[in-house]
């Protein structure tokens, strides 16, 4: 049996519309045509490859393909037909199916087929069972067109490029006299030197409180002293 063509695999997007293809009510006879949503240019240019690509798909299965399809089930049932009658049989299946895709004739339908028959099926017992698939196949293909033909919605324009913000002439003046006060005030504490007071305070503290910096603050406060006499503590 010749491999069944199958139809291609569906991207997510496109699956979710022909889903909801599916399932859009049809229009009322009287009420006209029904507006369509837009659909995105690429998905329609899939749709449009998937519908030509299920062609071959959707082709009637030939006699051989349908003696090769109903060999493993000739080989189970209980009165197996020789390969002469098998051949006239699927003469006769593929005439009575011509409007049925060879995919329908696939692995599935075919355990479907084993399950519901003991003895060797009749062409009527074998398109009870290839009909709906070809139904739910038929559907689909309709779907792809519908989605290929519609009116395809303008791809979105890239966002322009934000312009940085720039100051006025007139507003850089005005918050440059704004900072000048606070800048101003900080060099001025920045450039003032602490009072030799407050620096004797802090290491008079840090000799009190003893440790690795003992030493070396014991050493400024001689120092301080020394340049500053008037602030050395009195002995005794």
């Amino acid at each position: 049996m010749n491999a069944m063509t199958r139809l291609p695999a569906l991207s997510q997007p496109l699956a979710m519309a022909v889903d909801a293809e599916l399932r859009r009510p049809a229009a009322h006879p009287d009420a006209g045509p029904q507006p369509v949503q837009p659909i995105a240019p690429h998905l329609a240019a899939e749709a449009e490859r998937m519908a030509r690509a299920a062609k071959s798909a959707m082709m009637p299965a030939s006699a051989d393909d349908i003696a090769a399809w109903i060999g493993p089930l000739n080989a189970a049932c209980r009165n197996p037909q020789s390969a002469a009658d098998i051949a006239a049989w699927a003469m006769a299946v593929s005439f009575a199916a011509d409007r049925i895709p060879r995919q329908a004739f696939g692995p599935d339908a075919l355990r479907d087929l084993m399950a519901a028959s003991a003895f060797f099926p009749a062409a009527a017992d074998v398109l009870a069972i290839v009909q709906p698939e070809a139904n739910r196949l038929a559907a689909k293909l309709r779907a792809l067109r519908a989605i290929a033909s519609r009116p395809t919605s303008a791809p979105a324009k890239p966002e322009p490029d934000a312009k940085p913000f720039a100051l006025t002439p007139e507003q850089q003046a005005a918050l440059a006299a704004m900072k000048a006060p606070k800048r101003a005030a900080s060099v001025t504490a920045a450039a003032r030197p602490a009072h030799p007071g407050h620096l004797l305070a802090g290491y008079r503290e840090q000799l009190a409180r003893g440790g690795l910096m003992a030493d070396a603050a014991r050493i400024r406060i001689a120092k301080l002293e020394t340049d500053f006499p008037e602030l050395a503590e009195p002995v005794g």
